[in-house]
C-alpha cells in the first residue's frame, strides 16, 4: 500500500474554518494554492477571497478534506468531518491505496501507531436529469418544377 497524504487531525481542524469561510470552493482553493507553490516556498500562508489558508503541509490536508465535502442544505460543507473527529478522537487521517482508484481514508486514535478504515458514508450530490430536445424531422425540400 502507497500512503498518497497523511495529515494530524490539529492541521485539517486547523484548515476547516478556512474552507468553510470560502463556502469549500476547492477550485479557487486550489488555483491560489499553486500560485502561492509556484512562486514562493510552501511555507507561511496564502490567502482565498481574503481569508488565510495553512500552506504548511496544505497538499496532503487538501487530498484528505477534498473528498470528504458533502452538500447539505444547498451548502457545501466539511462540519460533520469536523465533529467526527473530534467525537472519535482521532489523531491521524490518511489516504492510502494502490493505483489511481484503489484508495480510502484511514484514522488513528493513537498517533498513527494503528490504523482503521474511515466509512465514507454519503454520495455526492444527485445530479439533475439530462434534458432532451426532440426535434421535429426536417421535411424533405419541395421539388421546384422547372
Amino acid at each position: 500500500m502507497i500512503v498518497y497524504a497523511q495529515a494530524t487531525a490539529q492541521d485539517l481542524l486547523e484548515a476547516i474554518p478556512a474552507y468553510e469561510a470560502v463556502g469549500c470552493d476547492l477550485a479557487a482553493i486550489s488555483v491560489a494554492w499553486m500560485r502561492k507553490y509556484t512562486r514562493d516556498v510552501a511555507l507561511g500562508t496564502f490567502e482565498v477571497r481574503k481569508v488565510s489558508f495553512p500552506a504548511v503541509n496544505f497538499s496532503s490536508v487538501h487530498l484528505i478534506l477534498s473528498p470528504l465535502v458533502r452538500d447539505e442544505d444547498g451548502r457545501r460543507t466539511l462540519a460533520p468531518v469536523a465533529a467526527w473527529i473530534v467525537a472519535n478522537g482521532v489523531t491521524d487521517l490518511r489516504i492510502v491505496g494502490e493505483g489511481h482508484w484503489n484508495r480510502q481514508h484511514q484514522y488513528s486514535r493513537n498517533g498513527g501507531a494503528s490504523w482503521g478504515r474511515m466509512a465514507v458514508s454519503g454520495s455526492a450530490p444527485r445530479q439533475p436529469a439530462p434534458t432532451q430536445t426532440v426535434e421535429p424531422d426536417i421535411p424533405a425540400p419541395e421539388e421546384v418544377p422547372t
